[in-house]
């Protein structure tokens, strides 16, 4: 999870992250067999938003 509104922009962390998955899921030495996901969340810099998010 990580906020892409609220007065803080995330969406650095979320270029940064993707292009990461992107470089694992293309090494076969790597976590073979396995193709890595992201499922992100926007919690606008709130805790109440990233609590109910986790259940």
């Amino acid at each position: 999870m990580m906020s892409m509104s609220g007065g803080w922009d995330g969406s650095g962390c979320l270029v940064a992250a993707e292009l990461a998955l992107e470089q694992i899921n293309n090494r076969t030495d790597i976590l073979a067999d396995y193709e890595l996901k992201m499922l992100w969340n926007d919690t606008q810099v709130s805790l109440i938003n990233r609590l109910k998010n986790l259940c």
